[in-house]
């Protein structure tokens, strides 16, 4: 079920039930204007357009008033309390209620490629569901190495999970986290195809050992990996902090400030820059069919051949499909195709 809209009606029952409560109990007018405020603050993101227009008014009529009365305000608890929340509605600054409902329900962006990588998701999860589950439950598992691949093929389906809501809320720089954790995982998986030794290592007492010879950069090196461009990028806006981190989600202000002086806005809730919401969502379905092309390599002989070879048809379609789209859109963006256009061509080796 959906989570319920503020309305013009809700709106209305609040501000009555705090005239009601301050009539009964001597209120000040000046605390209704601050319950009025906070109520608008904390659910500003959650309200009908209606009501979201009826609050733009309401704030921009009150800021100015209220700014002025804090100023000759004496300095209490209530009073710097009352400031800060005059702070966050002038500035349009998000609250923590704000922030944590934001992706408690559905995405809101608008941008196509959000809406059309949630189609190609939905359809190809399901798959690589329907074939971890085939391996799985359809058919009994022995041995080491296929305990130890199918345990990491299902930590995948909630690393999936978590990259792909992120993204689809721009939360770009945690999606890529997890996107990064589910191309580990897949190295880790090729690893125990190509030596089922290292499964036995993996699921061995020996810590130290494990930490030497299967961390992620030692497992790139056993697989001949010596540059993966997807996992140093994954890596840039991902789980580091780095400067680039950090430049796509702010934005230099246009113009400069009283002072004279640039000004750099942070993003809270997720990005702002489309480029970095079109990358995270291309790598969660990049991600995603790798994991799935991978279940047939790993257990051949445990999938109707036909039916998931089928599949693997349906995908190579529908990725030249979606990255066509996504060029579109990244040009849009003013971001470079050149390696993605690239890829296009070499596209019948990938599956």
């Amino acid at each position: 079920m959906g989570e319920t809209r503020v309305t013009r009606e809700v709106f209305q029952d609040h501000v009555k039930s705090l005239l009601e409560k301050a009539a009964s109990s001597g209120g000040e007018p000046t605390d209704i204007a601050v319950e009025v405020l906070s109520f608008l603050r904390d659910n500003y993101s959650n309200m009908t357009p209606e009501m979201e227009a009826l609050a733009d008014k309401i704030i921009d009529a009150s800021i100015e008033s209220a700014d002025q009365a804090m100023k000759t305000a004496p300095d209490t608890k209530e009073i710097r309390a009352a400031k800060l929340l005059l702070r966050t509605v002038k500035q349009g600054l998000p609250s923590a209620q704000s922030l944590i409902m934001s992706i408690e329900r559905r995405s809101e962006i608008a941008d196509p490629i959000v809406t059309e990588t949630r189609v190609v998701f939905e359809k190809y999860f399901q798959a690589f569901l329907d074939a971890v589950y085939d391996v799985s439950i359809e058919r009994t598992q022995s041995g080491t190495t296929s305990f130890a691949i199918l345990g990491i093929l299902f930590s995948c389906v909630d690393e999936l999970v978590a990259g792909f809501h992120l993204a689809q809320h721009a939360y770009v720089n945690q999606a890529h986290t997890h996107i990064r954790s589910v191309f580990e995982s897949l190295n880790m998986v090729q690893l125990f195809l190509k030596d089922p030794s290292y499964a036995d290592l993996w699921c061995s007492d020996e810590k130290k050992r494990i930490k030497r010879e299967l961390s992620p950069a030692a497992v790139r090196a056993k697989l001949g990996i010596k540059d993966d461009p997807i996992y140093r990028f994954l890596s840039t806006y991902g789980p580091h902090t780095t400067f680039e981190y950090v430049r796509s989600k702010s934005a230099r202000k246009a113009g400069l400030s009283s002072e004279g002086k640039p000004e750099i806005h942070f993003f809270l809730g997720g990005t702002r820059i489309t480029g970095h919401i079109l990358s995270a969502n291309f790598n969660c379905i990049l991600a995603l069919l790798m994991a799935l092309s991978l279940v047939g390599k790993a257990f051949p002989d445990r999938l109707h051949l036909e039916d998931y070879m089928e599949i693997l048809k349906n995908v190579a379609s529908d990725w030249k499909s979606y990255l066509l789209r996504c060029i579109e859109f990244f040009k849009e963006a003013g971001q470079d195709t050149s390696e993605i256009e690239l890829y296009l061509q070499t596209l019948d080796d990938l599956f």
